[in-house]
Protein backbone atom coordinates (compact mmCIF):
# COMPACT_ATOMS: atom_id res chain seq x y z
CA UNK A 1 0.00 0.00 0.00
CA UNK A 2 1.67 3.59 -0.82
CA UNK A 3 1.62 6.40 1.18
CA UNK A 4 -1.32 8.26 -0.57
CA UNK A 5 -3.25 4.92 -0.04
CA UNK A 6 -2.73 5.23 3.99
CA UNK A 7 -3.01 9.08 4.10
CA UNK A 8 -6.44 8.62 2.84
CA UNK A 9 -7.62 5.65 4.97
CA UNK A 10 -11.44 6.16 4.74
CA UNK A 11 -12.08 3.95 8.29
CA UNK A 12 -9.90 6.05 9.85
CA UNK A 13 -11.17 9.53 8.52
CA UNK A 14 -14.57 8.50 9.62
CA UNK A 15 -13.44 7.56 13.03
CA UNK A 16 -12.09 11.06 13.65
CA UNK A 17 -15.43 12.33 12.15
CA UNK A 18 -17.52 10.30 14.73
CA UNK A 19 -15.44 10.88 17.61
CA UNK A 20 -15.07 14.52 17.00
CA UNK A 21 -18.78 15.04 16.76
CA UNK A 22 -19.13 12.82 20.13
CA UNK A 23 -16.94 14.84 21.83
CA UNK A 24 -18.77 18.64 20.39
CA UNK A 25 -22.06 17.38 21.74
CA UNK A 26 -20.18 16.22 24.82
CA UNK A 27 -18.01 19.49 25.79
CA UNK A 28 -18.97 22.30 22.71
CA UNK A 29 -17.06 22.23 19.83
CA UNK A 30 -14.72 25.35 21.19
CA UNK A 31 -13.69 23.33 23.78
CA UNK A 32 -12.41 20.16 22.11
CA UNK A 33 -9.20 20.21 21.09
CA UNK A 34 -7.61 18.41 17.90
CA UNK A 35 -5.51 16.64 20.39
CA UNK A 36 -8.74 15.32 22.19
CA UNK A 37 -10.42 14.30 19.22
CA UNK A 38 -6.97 12.40 18.11
CA UNK A 39 -6.66 10.39 21.31
CA UNK A 40 -10.13 9.42 21.70
CA UNK A 41 -10.26 7.78 18.43
CA UNK A 42 -6.84 5.88 19.37
CA UNK A 43 -4.45 7.96 17.06
CA UNK A 44 -1.32 10.54 17.38
CA UNK A 45 -2.31 13.82 16.58
CA UNK A 46 -0.28 13.77 13.62
CA UNK A 47 -3.24 11.37 12.37
CA UNK A 48 -5.74 13.81 12.48
CA UNK A 49 -3.29 15.81 10.29
CA UNK A 50 -2.95 13.85 7.40
CA UNK A 51 -6.60 13.81 6.88
CA UNK A 52 -8.15 17.16 8.12
CA UNK A 53 -6.39 21.07 8.21
CA UNK A 54 -8.74 22.22 11.69
CA UNK A 55 -11.95 21.09 13.18
CA UNK A 56 -14.08 22.83 10.68
CA UNK A 57 -12.79 20.27 8.20
CA UNK A 58 -14.07 17.70 10.42
CA UNK A 59 -17.91 19.08 10.47
CA UNK A 60 -17.34 19.64 6.78
CA UNK A 61 -17.36 16.18 6.18
CA UNK A 62 -19.66 15.15 8.10
CA UNK A 63 -21.98 16.90 6.09
CA UNK A 64 -20.47 15.35 3.09
CA UNK A 65 -21.04 12.06 4.35
CA UNK A 66 -24.49 12.93 5.33
CA UNK A 67 -25.35 14.32 2.63
CA UNK A 68 -23.78 10.88 0.77
CA UNK A 69 -25.96 8.96 2.76
CA UNK A 70 -29.04 10.53 1.37
CA UNK A 71 -28.25 10.71 -1.91
CA UNK A 72 -28.08 6.72 -1.36
CA UNK A 73 -31.71 6.82 -0.03
CA UNK A 74 -32.40 9.24 -2.36
CA UNK A 75 -31.87 6.93 -5.25
CA UNK A 76 -33.21 3.83 -3.78
CA UNK A 77 -36.57 5.16 -3.76
CA UNK A 78 -38.21 3.40 -5.97
CA UNK A 79 -42.18 4.54 -5.89
CA UNK A 80 -41.61 6.37 -2.60
CA UNK A 81 -42.01 10.04 -2.91
CA UNK A 82 -39.25 12.19 -2.26
CA UNK A 83 -41.26 14.02 0.79
CA UNK A 84 -41.39 9.96 1.94
CA UNK A 85 -37.64 9.00 1.82
CA UNK A 86 -37.02 12.34 3.50
CA UNK A 87 -39.04 11.36 6.53
CA UNK A 88 -36.98 7.78 6.19
CA UNK A 89 -34.17 9.69 6.13
CA UNK A 90 -34.79 11.58 8.95
CA UNK A 91 -36.09 9.49 11.27
CA UNK A 92 -33.31 7.16 10.74
CA UNK A 93 -30.64 9.65 11.27
CA UNK A 94 -32.72 10.67 14.11
CA UNK A 95 -33.06 7.46 15.49
CA UNK A 96 -29.27 6.93 15.10
CA UNK A 97 -28.15 10.08 16.79
CA UNK A 98 -30.30 9.91 19.76
CA UNK A 99 -29.05 5.95 20.67
CA UNK A 100 -26.25 7.32 22.43
CA UNK A 101 -27.80 9.80 24.71
CA UNK A 102 -25.56 12.56 23.94
CA UNK A 103 -26.62 16.19 23.08
CA UNK A 104 -25.23 19.09 22.71
CA UNK A 105 -24.92 21.13 25.72
CA UNK A 106 -25.50 24.78 24.98
CA UNK A 107 -25.14 26.96 21.70
CA UNK A 108 -22.09 27.76 21.84
CA UNK A 109 -21.43 23.86 21.51
CA UNK A 110 -22.49 24.01 17.92
CA UNK A 111 -20.00 24.73 15.27
CA UNK A 112 -20.01 27.98 13.22
CA UNK A 113 -20.76 26.60 9.34
CA UNK A 114 -18.10 27.20 6.77
CA UNK A 115 -18.91 27.93 3.59
CA UNK A 116 -18.11 24.07 2.64
CA UNK A 117 -21.19 23.06 5.11
CA UNK A 118 -23.21 25.67 3.66
CA UNK A 119 -22.32 24.00 -0.16
CA UNK A 120 -23.72 20.82 1.46
CA UNK A 121 -26.67 22.17 2.68
CA UNK A 122 -27.41 23.53 -0.97
CA UNK A 123 -26.62 19.99 -2.13
CA UNK A 124 -29.73 18.89 0.52
CA UNK A 125 -32.23 21.44 -0.85
CA UNK A 126 -31.16 20.83 -4.35
CA UNK A 127 -31.69 17.31 -4.24
CA UNK A 128 -34.98 17.45 -2.56
CA UNK A 129 -36.11 19.93 -4.63
CA UNK A 130 -35.37 17.86 -8.27
CA UNK A 131 -37.15 15.37 -6.75
CA UNK A 132 -40.46 17.33 -5.57
CA UNK A 133 -40.12 18.38 -9.39
CA UNK A 134 -39.99 15.12 -10.21
CA UNK A 135 -43.03 14.04 -8.53
CA UNK A 136 -45.15 17.05 -9.18
CA UNK A 137 -44.27 16.51 -12.95
CA UNK A 138 -42.86 20.52 -13.31
CA UNK A 139 -39.44 22.14 -14.13
CA UNK A 140 -38.47 23.63 -11.14
CA UNK A 141 -36.32 26.28 -13.02
CA UNK A 142 -39.89 27.78 -14.25
CA UNK A 143 -41.91 26.80 -11.03
CA UNK A 144 -40.78 27.97 -7.45
CA UNK A 145 -43.17 25.68 -5.47
CA UNK A 146 -40.50 22.25 -5.73
CA UNK A 147 -37.37 24.88 -3.96
CA UNK A 148 -39.90 26.32 -1.58
CA UNK A 149 -41.02 23.26 -0.21
CA UNK A 150 -37.96 22.25 -0.34
CA UNK A 151 -36.63 25.09 2.11
CA UNK A 152 -39.61 24.23 4.43
CA UNK A 153 -38.32 20.76 4.84
CA UNK A 154 -34.84 20.54 4.96
CA UNK A 155 -34.37 24.07 6.96
CA UNK A 156 -37.61 23.21 9.43
CA UNK A 157 -35.79 19.95 10.30
CA UNK A 158 -32.99 22.09 10.85
CA UNK A 159 -34.51 24.32 13.29
CA UNK A 160 -36.15 21.55 14.87
CA UNK A 161 -32.80 20.23 15.77
CA UNK A 162 -31.59 23.51 16.84
CA UNK A 163 -34.57 23.50 19.57
CA UNK A 164 -33.53 20.27 21.28
CA UNK A 165 -30.07 22.22 21.82
CA UNK A 166 -29.20 22.07 25.75
CA UNK A 167 -32.60 20.01 26.04
CA UNK A 168 -32.38 16.02 27.52
CA UNK A 169 -32.94 14.75 24.01
CA UNK A 170 -35.45 12.01 24.30
CA UNK A 171 -35.79 9.82 21.43
CA UNK A 172 -39.22 9.35 21.16
CA UNK A 173 -40.42 13.15 21.37
CA UNK A 174 -37.09 14.42 19.43
CA UNK A 175 -37.98 11.56 16.43
CA UNK A 176 -41.59 13.06 16.47
CA UNK A 177 -40.62 16.64 16.53
CA UNK A 178 -38.41 16.38 13.26
CA UNK A 179 -41.36 13.89 11.45
CA UNK A 180 -43.74 16.62 12.93
CA UNK A 181 -42.01 19.38 10.27
CA UNK A 182 -42.06 16.61 7.62
CA UNK A 183 -45.74 15.94 8.01
CA UNK A 184 -47.09 19.98 8.28
CA UNK A 185 -45.15 20.72 5.07
CA UNK A 186 -46.72 17.75 2.92
CA UNK A 187 -50.08 18.59 4.43
CA UNK A 188 -49.70 21.92 3.99
CA UNK A 189 -48.68 21.28 0.03
CA UNK A 190 -50.74 17.86 0.15
CA UNK A 191 -52.83 19.03 -3.33
CA UNK A 192 -49.35 19.26 -4.91
CA UNK A 193 -47.48 16.90 -3.80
Amino acid sequence: MNTAEKIDNIPTKRALVQTAVKLFRVHGYKQTTIAEIAKSAGFHVQTFYRHFSAKEDVIAENWRIHYEMFQEYFNARGSLTTIAIWRRFVKDNAEAATKDGLQYDSWTSLPVLTAECQMYQDQYRQLLTDGIAQDMDVNSKNDLRPSLIACMLFDGNSMAVRKWTGKKTIEKEYVESLLAVIDQTQAFFNELV
